[in-house]
């Protein structure tokens, strides 16, 4: 008889354990994530590119090459993700073409 009061009791208490788990209030559920809106991004630095040719300025050649070839650069700019910036010094703004070529 006294295994049988034991088992009893431990039932009740294993019962009564249940139940009252079972009332506790739960864990809060968790805030939302907040969406956080983007910010935009600052305007990327362009690169800079400096093109020092030899031929006078308004010329035919410039026009038809130099230019051209400097637009194409700068609308492939995609590729890269910044701005291009091509800036011309004709006619040898730079340097002396002439004293150039000597020395090569």
């Amino acid at each position: 008889m006294g295994r049988r009061i034991t088992f009893v009791t431990i039932a009740l208490l294993l019962l009564v354990s249940i139940v009252i788990s079972g009332c506790q209030p739960s864990a809060p559920a968790p805030a939302p994530a907040t969406k956080s809106t983007p910010t935009p991004a600052a305007p990327a630095e362009p690169i800079k590119l400096k093109w020092s040719h030899g031929v006078p300025p308004g010329t035919v050649f410039q026009k038809a090459a130099f230019e051209p070839w400097a637009k194409t650069i700068k609308d492939a700019n995609h590729a890269i993700g910044k701005p291009v910036e091509i800036t011309f010094y004709p006619g040898g703004a730079w340097q002396n073409y002439m004293n150039s070529t000597i020395c090569l």
